[in-house]
């Protein structure tokens, strides 16, 4: 199951992920900031409008190694950017992540950098160069973004919290 929070012009999605590393696999929880797809608007005013989740901007992987004890987050990892492929946003539009990046303090403290990080989201964007690669950020929207997640912080981490719980309660049955 797939979580997300959706914004104006951003969301932000939690879910549970396995990755078949050679060097050991590793699981955890998956955390993406993403840009909506402008669809236009269609029909009526009360239509149903169209809603697309497309180009990643950001992406934190707390993981930890299969092999070792629950809790150990040795391969908790983030992406500040992406980059090639083709994404369904267009031209340009990156879909394959940066290179890991390590930071003692995720490791040590994974959600809790989690939620310093996204408590900052025009800092994220302006890691992944959003404006300039994409030209799809309006800065009045991110600012209004960027409150709304703020408010949602400690949600958006608990519930991060309660998939690696479900990851770690799946591997030990």
């Amino acid at each position: 199951m797939k979580r997300a929070w959706v914004f104006g012009q951003t969301a932000v999605l939690v879910f549970d992920w396995y990755e078949p590393d050679p060097a050991g696999p590793e699981h955890g929880v998956r955390i993406e900031v993403r840009l909506l797809r402008d669809c236009g608007a269609r029909g009526s005013p009360s239509a149903a409008q169209e809603i697309v989740i497309d180009r990643p901007l950001f992406r934190a992987d707390l993981f930890d190694l299969v092999a070792g004890e629950p809790g150990n987050f040795a391969r908790a990892h983030y992406h500040p950017s992406f980059e090639g492929g083709e994404g369904g946003g267009g031209v340009g539009v990156g879909v394959e992540p940066s290179e890991r990046e390590w930071d003692g303090e995720l490791s040590a403290h994974p959600f809790a950098w989690l939620a310093g990080r996204l408590s900052d989201l025009e800092a994220i964007v302006a890691a992944a160069d959003a404006a300039g690669t994409a030209g799809a950020v309006d800065p009045e929207g991110l600012a209004a973004d960027a409150a709304a997640l703020r408010e949602v912080v400690a949600e958006v981490v608990a519930a991060a919290e309660t998939v690696m719980a479900r990851v770690r309660s799946r591997a030990a049955g």
